[in-house]
């Protein structure tokens, strides 16, 4: 193929190729069809609480045993801003270490006070299992948009949908679609700062900065407490070079030879372990994660926590692709890969033993068919049955054949997300720092209460490393790009002047709202028209 005949066949296709990007028109019209379900759902609802209350007074009376709630401030008022509000959609843009699920679980109390009927989702098992835990009966997006049942039972209710940070661009317009279809109220939940979805857009960003809605933020960061948290803190907002300098002080970092960074991985891990605790070791990439469960199990073995001899079973590792690939796939072939209802996997073997620490990788059910198993879920090997099926500690069996269980020792950041533990350890090996950015520092860092080992061979190479961030441009934007540069200057000023009416008529019309109707409160509060 030449170049030319690629461009020929692209520009039949629909595909646009800007800058050095390429989008389509229909993923345009889907960010058209966001923003304006977003903007022209402000002030069209009814607020939950007419007027602005003390929030002691909406959560009511504790419960006999119980102490009475409280709440930080930044909790209190964005409980405050969701039970005001009158647009059909919000955002809450809520840090690492607030107390975002804290002010869920009370917010949903709330509505629940007052009739409201709530669909509570997340982008992510492990979002969903935080809910649960809270006592909110969550279910993961994909689920949602593949049950009709579940869509049926959901119609005239709020919505609620957590990590929204990881919420892709089709989810979001399918989920959009639906809300307007059958008189839904949407409200986001996530950290703007953490990563995006890998299917593609950045659904927060669009619409911060395309539909004017203003999001209520929660930066107050209670989870870590002295330098930790000053460190945390600063490579949130940006000045990731303080934070990492910070943590070299507080001797969190470590530098030494490539070939002794999963040796000393795997140290650390079997130290901290060995008190009992949950200690996640994060890795970009899978190949140095593979190396690093390898010298963890070693371990194990010696201390005498695996027994037995090692068992094989099947593993289908995800291959994440796109909705594209897999219908293409599905409609011409994939070769060696195994298609199924969300995902594309390649067929592998994994080694096994009693007292391995596992996780569910996918949905599924036990071999007796009588136990469903979710994604995400964790568990230990007790044994295995005759047939070297592996039983879990729970008693129930899973096939050998399934392809759902991974040792759970080492995950990539976006494993990580959403979890929360005492101490982590995170490995940026060279080679893997073409897989780091920001977000991939910034991610184990919020997520321990006390300590996170950052073990590297080469700091220069890391700080150069994380100073990246994953910028992705929309396809409103890259159309809006292409305009400006082919348009003449009498055009782009008719464009201009254009914006600037309906600027214009926008602020004439909220100037003559009554005064009561209004609202605005900055600095991590409300800060929009109610």
């Amino acid at each position: 193929m030449t170049l030319d005949g690629l461009k020929k066949e692209l520009k039949r296709q629909g595909v646009h190729v800007i800058d050095g990007l390429a989008t389509t028109e229909g993923i345009r019209d889907q960010e058209a069809f966001l923003i304006r379900f977003a903007r022209d759902g402000r002030g069209k609802k009814r607020p939950v609480v007419p007027e602005p209350m003390d929030v002691g007074k909406l959560l009511g009376p504790a419960k006999a045993g119980h102490k009475a709630i409280a709440l930080t401030d930044e909790q209190s008022t964005a409980i405050r801003a969701l039970v005001s509000s009158r647009d059909r959609l919000n955002i809450v843009d809520a840090g690492q270490g607030t107390g975002k699920t804290t002010m869920l679980e009370h917010y949903g109390g709330i509505l629940a006070r007052h009739h409201v009927r709530t669909t509570w989702l997340g982008t992510t098992h492990t979002a969903v299992d935080e809910l649960k835990e809270k006592g909110l009966p969550a279910m993961t997006l994909a689920s949602f948009l593949a049950s009709q049942d579940a869509q049926r039972k959901a119609a005239g209710s709020r919505i609620i949908l957590d990590e929204a940070s990881m919420l892709s661009q089709g989810d979001a317009y399918r989920l959009c679609r639906y809300a307007e279809a059958h008189g839904c109220r949407l409200d986001f939940v996530g950290d703007s700062k953490q990563y995006k979805s890998p299917v593609g857009g950045h659904t927060l960003e669009l619409l911060n900065r395309y539909s004017s809605i203003v999001p209520i933020t929660m930066q107050k960061t209670m989870r870590q407490q002295g330098r930790l948290k000053e460190a945390m803190e600063a490579i949130r907002d940006g000045k990731v070079l303080d934070g990492h300098d910070t943590l070299k002080q507080l001797g969190m970092v470590h530098e030494l030879p490539l070939a002794e960074l999963t040796q000393k991985a795997a140290e650390l891990y079997l130290e901290w372990s060995a008190k009992g605790e949950n200690v996640p070791v994060i890795s970009p990439t899978w190949a140095q994660a593979n190396e690093i469960a390898a010298k963890i199990r070693q371990g194990l073995r010696e201390r005498g926590e695996l027994t037995g001899e090692d068992r094989t079973v099947r593993r289908l590792v995800n291959l994440n692709w796109s909705p594209a690939q897999i219908a293409d796939a599905r409609k011409h072939g994939g070769g060696d890969v195994i298609l199924d209802r969300y995902g594309a996997y390649r067929e592998d073997t994994q080694v096994m033993a009693a007292g391995e620490r596992v996780r569910t990788t996918m949905g599924g059910q036990t071999k007796d068919g009588k136990h469903r198993l979710r994604a995400g879920q964790r568990y230990r090997i007790a044994g295995f049955t005759a047939e070297n099926d592996p039983v879990l500690n729970n008693g129930w069996v899973v096939d050998k054949d399934w392809g759902g269980l991974g040792q759970d020792y080492v995950r990539t950041g976006q494993g990580w997300q959403g979890a929360t533990a005492k101490r982590a350890i995170a490995v940026y090996g060279t080679p893997s720092l073409v897989a780091t950015r920001q977000e991939g520092f910034y991610v184990p860092v919020s997520r321990v209460r006390e300590e996170v080992a950052v073990l590297t061979d080469s700091n220069d190479a890391l700080r150069e490393a994380i100073q990246r961030q994953e910028k992705r441009q929309s396809a409103t934007e890259l159309f809006a790009s292409r305009g400006r540069e082919n348009s003449p200057l009498p055009q782009r000023l008719g464009i201009h002047l254009a914006f600037m009416r309906r600027m214009a008529e926008f602020d004439r019309t909220h100037e003559r709202r009554p005064a009561a109707q209004q609202q605005s409160v900055s600095h991590g509060r409300l800060n929009y028209e109610r």
